[in-house]
């Protein structure tokens, strides 16, 4: 007897551009790898409220891991060499935003994978 059981397919989700620049170059972050996104969280934590802003130096090294593999040229050295006020600390708050929007979407998919919720007719 064959198995005629329908493989569930995981693939990318159709999403609007999520681009930032800075310093004159442009990263693109819409997709963020789950190689990135395990090195930020293990970097600043995984609580969605609370993503990245509490260190400064941790947070610019998570948005570093963020931005680099998009654009080579968007490093820690090249943000730490940027106006604080004016370009860094407003994208570290862009980025962390981003990332914890959707650590809050896959937060939701994992407590909903716990708790299934029964359904009654």
């Amino acid at each position: 007897m064959a198995d005629t059981a329908t493989p569930t397919v995981f693939e990318p989700k159709e999403r609007e551009k999520v681009a930032l620049i800075i310093g004159g170059e442009e990263v693109d972050i819409t997709r963020i790898p789950m190689r990135t996104l395990i090195k930020v969280l293990d970097l600043v934590g995984t609580d969605a409220e609370n993503l990245g802003m509490g260190n400064y130096e941790k947070t610019l090294t998570a948005v570093a891991l963020v931005c680099e593999p998009k654009n080579e040229a968007v490093t820690k050295d090249f943000l730490l060499d940027l106006d604080a006020f004016d370009e860094v600390i407003p994208a570290l708050a862009f980025v962390m935003a981003y990332v914890n929007r959707r650590a809050a979407e896959f937060k939701a998919v994992t407590d909903a994978e716990k708790n299934p919720t029964v359904l009654s007719s």
